[in-house]
Order: C-alpha cells, then structure tokens, then sequence
C-alpha cells in the first residue's frame, strides 16, 4: 500500500464516523496465515514508495455484502484459503493504524458497518433495471 493510502486510514481513524467503502469485489482470508502469505507477496510501483499491509475486519453484526465461501460446498477455486467475498458497497469504520516496528508492517483494524437489507434491496433493483 502506498504512503498517500496509508495516510487516508490513519486520517479516518482520527475523524471518527468516517467510512471506508468497498469499491470492487474484495477476496479475503478467515485465515491469517494466508493474508500474510498474500501480503508477503512483492509488488513493485514504478516510482512509489510501498508498504506491507494486513488489514484486520471485524463483523460484529451479519453483514450482507460478506459472502461466506466456505458454506457445505466450499464455492472456492481455492477452499484451503477460507475465502469470503466483499461486493463492492461493504462498507467499515477505520478503528486504528499501527505500525508493527519488528516487520515494518502496517495493521488495519476495520469495523463493518452493516448496510441495512432494505437498502440493499433497492440497490440490487436498481442495478437490475439499468
């Protein structure tokens, strides 16, 4: 991650109430080893000074733009990863920033906000009717 995106959380976690929304489909992890095995993975940026980072989501409520793939039948091309899906709209309060200084890792807690069903509904009309 960039230091321009960076900055962005650490700016949401000091102006509480902020949110941070999903914008594209969103693979994730249950399991932590295969998110920092993703994240140990190096990609360059011409000219941009990049960051490893782990970004931490905590569901307190059901979310629906979270889809499990690990139901009876993992959906998965990968079931060993514990995939859940994020459709763009999810939407999380950043909660902290920190910097691990043995790694030099970055940690992201995020916290959903759930988007109520009933907006959720619409949205899908909606996008059907476009």
């Amino acid at each position: 991650m960039a230091n321009d995106s960076i900055n962005a959380y650490r700016w949401a976690a000091k102006n509480k109430g902020r949110m941070i929304e999903i914008k594209t489909m969103t693979s994730t992890s249950l399991l932590k080893e295969i998110a920092i095995d993703f994240a140990r993975k190096q990609t360059s940026v011409d000219g941009i000074n990049t960051h490893r980072v782990l970004c931490i989501l905590e569901f307190p409520n059901v979310c629906y733009t979270a889809i499990d793939l690990n139901v009876i039948t993992p959906l998965s091309a990968f079931a060993y990863e514990k995939e859940i899906l994020l459709l763009p709209g999810t939407l999380f309060e950043v909660r902290e920033v920190s910097k691990d200084n043995d790694t030099g890792w970055y940690m992201i807690r995020l916290e959903n906000i759930p988007v109520p069903r009933n907006i959720l509904k619409k949205a899908l009309k909606e996008f059907r009717n476009a």
